[in-house]
């Protein structure tokens, strides 16, 4: 059950905020177990609970964390008034939950990246580094400035790359969505004077009143088979071979491959980045950014560079020769490791394949609408052949 509560503290004021417990006397007891005094304390109900957002904490949710935490420790605001500042705004229990503990915990003497670590589902290994880096050289400020600049980008990023297929996936789902209609109820009207005719229908009716039939008597086996297929998919996602397998075909896909390669080369580029610029040095940076590359085949790749570089090897030669790391990313770390600029190059890396993701988004969204009149035009025209002309003959002959 959650409880809704405004405490008293001498140092830090009158502050509010959510906590988790059996029963209202156990979360009595639990505020003040730690020197809180407790001035309101009530049952959250459902429905409060439902509009304040109590799901799984998104990406949004930390970029904002983050950003509000930098300006506030720029104020030179305490990080534990920080801490409590922010659960006041945030309508994400979750988090409000999670930052509670940690502000206790900090409170209590613990080091705010320890308590940031217990919450991986929240913050990840790449956050936690981060914030560990700035903490122990005593740039907490500057480091979460960058995390903040750096979090901003990623996401913005990835909702530009969203939302730009958003449309050529709804016209894709539209024009499935009106072929099936069509082959179910407009169909089968149309071609009944065809079959009582009796006379020899052409191929291509033939086959148009074959997926006719299949759709509107087996559904529920098209329908079976979709959902088999989707949760055979998703679980074979979950498995470490099947993932990979996965991964590597989604990487040869002709339009798709490109799109994740760019995706998880800003990703990888721009973390790494920010690692190296909090003084977290390059084997432990290569081995947190093995967690931000969403594709098992990167993945895969970052594991092998960091035992390379382990063994001496330079972090350009360690990604020099994959198939699935264009030539440039190479050179490019050359170039910084050799001038002693890798960081300012990396941003660099991360800039130029973020504009070639937003190029090649611009060059589909302008290649949607002819393709999709093509498609169109190509059915028409089977409907036509199909069944159209065939009844125009059939008139003519009557």
């Amino acid at each position: 059950m959650l409880y809704e509560y405004k405490i008293k503290k001498a140092d830090l004021g009158i502050l509010s905020g959510v906590i988790e417990a059996p029963s209202a006397t156990v979360a009595l007891s639990k505020l003040e177990e730690k020197g809180y005094q407790v001035l309101y304390l009530h049952a959250k109900s459902s429905a409060a609970i439902w509009l304040d957002l109590s799901g799984k904490v998104k990406t949004k949710d930390v970029v904002i964390f983050c950003r509000q935490l930098s300006i506030l420790i720029s104020a030179q605001v305490r990080l534990v008034a920080a801490l409590q500042s922010i659960i006041k705004q945030t309508k994400r229990i979750a988090l409000q939950k999670a930052l509670n503990e940690i502000a206790f915990d900090v409170e209590n003497g613990a080091r705010f990246c320890d308590s940031l670590a217990h919450y991986p589902e929240i913050f990840p290994p790449y956050f936690v580094s981060v914030v560990k880096s700035g903490e122990l050289s005593g740039r907490l400020e500057e480091v979460l400035n960058q995390l903040s600049d750096q979090l901003e980008k990623n996401y913005d990023f990835r909702k530009k790359v969203v939302s730009s297929l958003i449309y050529p996936c709804f016209i894709i789902g539209a024009l499935l969505a009106v072929g099936v209609l069509m082959m179910i109820f407009v169909i089968p009207k149309m071609v009944d004077s065809l079959l009582s005719s009796g006379t020899q229908l052409p191929l291509v009716t033939r086959f148009i009143l074959a997926v006719s039939f299949g759709l509107k008597n087996y559904w529920w086996l098209f329908m079976l088979i979709i959902i088999g297929v989707v949760l055979g998919t998703r679980r074979a996602y979950k498995t470490t071979g099947g993932k990979l397998a996965i991964d590597k075909f989604l990487l040869r896909l002709p339009l798709v491959g490109k799109l994740i390669q760019n995706i998880n080369l800003v990703s990888f580029s721009s973390g790494l980045r920010t690692l190296l610029q909090g003084g977290v040095d390059m084997v432990d940076s290569l081995k947190i950014s093995v967690s931000m590359a969403g594709n098992a085949v990167f993945r895969q790749l970052i594991e092998k560079s960091v035992l390379n570089v382990e063994n001496g090897s330079s972090v350009a030669n360690s990604f020099s020769g994959s198939k699935i790391i264009p030539r440039i990313f190479s050179q490019m770390l050359t170039t910084g490791e050799q001038a002693g600029k890798i960081e300012d190059v990396l941003g660099k890396i991360s800039e130029f394949f973020s504009r070639e993701t937003d190029n090649w988004l611009r060059g589909l969204m302008a290649l949607i609408e002819p393709i999709f009149m093509i498609i169109l035009g190509i059915a028409v025209a089977i409907l036509v052949s199909g069944i159209l002309l065939p009844m125009y003959q059939m008139a003519m002959i009557a």
